[in-house]
């Protein structure tokens, strides 16, 4: 049994910690438990981590240099390699970097400081030490390689999807009812979050579609800010949840709904997928990587996002400009009427979301994101890079 080094950025993302409860065979990954990761896990829940967080990185670069701090945290002494999700490591040894979203300046900090430290984070990805960079779409391959302007790095490259275990459950229909579903942190406060994900568009479009369907629900999971909180109580129909859920309240969330939907700006980590093992059908924008986890027509049902188009650059999206943050502010008046049209086809077609469904859940179990489909993988770069 080989021992893999998990390494976060930060805090553990929830996806990679499926490292540490399914690992390819013949492997075993251990992360340690210091004060620091606790400390970024405790802060992740305030507003105030994250503000603080914006403040530091106008100054430094925060990511490498949370990276170059790592240097001096030894991994446990029988592993034989460190799996560093998003950053670099500046430790003599070999080590695997794992890209988890479409940021590539991320590897650095804020954008504006990618410029100035890109040649550093060239060096140690050229260097032998990096024995491969994963990347969960090969949109995100495309990303890197622009950012960095160098095509040297696209043997080291390898695509492996994301994956989240299979749900044991039957899923039950309701045709009384059509419930939708949307999931943002209830942690994360800030009101660019709750934009982020284009809560606005979906108030915006579940509160056409109220009027017209006496049976329709909307259950929103997340923080809010003020504003949005006072027009989803005046909206009927839609049931907030602001709260963190035990872990089976949450799952009964889920197993009610019969549409996920969340007209995102982004690619967020692993939510489709975990939608998708609900037997859920999905509706989404076509942004960065959205298209290659819900097939359009197949698993759900994709809009236009020209907010997004706005700040794209080939496969770089700049979140960081200075007029994206205003721009998700405004409720896209086209979105919400594709929004609506493509809500109102799963609404009015119970068939079609039970078909869409499964063949979600089938790709969670079986296809593209299976535990088992990432594994295989998995086995065989940590082999090749091991022997």
């Amino acid at each position: 049994m080989k021992k893999v080094y998990l390494e976060p950025q930060w805090k553990l993302p929830a996806i990679s910690r499926y490292l540490l409860s399914y690992p390819p065979v013949g492997y075993e990954f251990v992360a340690k438990e210091n004060a620091l990761v606790a400390a970024t896990e405790a802060a992740a829940r305030h507003d105030i981590a994250y503000m603080l967080y914006d403040l530091m990185g106008k100054v430094v670069p925060i990511n490498l240099g949370k990276a170059w701090l790592d240097q001096f945290a030894k991994p446990p002494k029988d592993a034989v390699l460190t799996w560093a999700i998003v950053h670099p490591v500046f430790r003599r040894e070999p080590w695997i970097i794992e890209l988890t979203h479409e940021l590539p300046h991320f590897l650095v900090g804020h954008e504006p400081q990618f410029e100035r430290y890109k040649s550093v984070l060239l060096r140690l990805l050229k260097s032998d030490y990096c024995r491969r960079i994963i990347c969960c779409d090969a949109i995100a391959r495309e990303a890197l390689l622009s950012r960095l302007g160098t095509s040297c790095l696209e043997d080291k490259i390898e695509e492996v999807e994301k994956a989240v275990r299979s749900q044991e459950f039957t899923k039950n229909y309701s045709n009384d009812k059509v419930r939708l579903l949307f999931v943002n942190s209830v942690n994360i406060k800030t009101d660019a979050h709750f934009f982020t994900k284009g809560g606005p568009i979906l108030v915006e479009a579940f509160s056409r579609l109220s009027g017209r369907y006496r049976d329709l629900e909307l259950v929103i999971r997340s923080a809010l800010p003020p504003g949005m909180k006072a027009k989803c109580k005046e909206t009927r129909g839609i049931t907030l949840v602001e709260q963190p859920l035990p872990a089976g309240e949450f799952e009964r969330l889920w197993q009610s709904a019969d549409i996920f939907v969340l007209p995102t700006h982004v690619t967020p980590s692993a939510i489709f997928i975990e939608a998708m093992s609900y037997e859920l059908p999905v509706v989404t924008t076509n942004v960065w990587a959205n298209p290659g986890i819900v097939q359009d027509g197949r698993a759900g049902l994709l809009i236009d996002d020209p907010v997004t188009a706005e700040f794209a650059e080939g496969a770089v999206i700049h979140f960081e400009h200075p007029g994206w943050r205003q721009a998700i502010r405004r409720v896209n008046e086209g979105m919400v009427e594709q929004l609506v049209d493509k809500l109102r086809i799963l609404i009015e077609n119970p068939e079609l979301r039970r078909q869409m469904g499964r063949a979600g859940r089938w790709e969670v179990e079986h296809g593209k994101f299976s535990m088992h489909r990432r594994n295989e993988k998995l086995k065989r770069i940590l082999d090749e890079v091991t022997s």
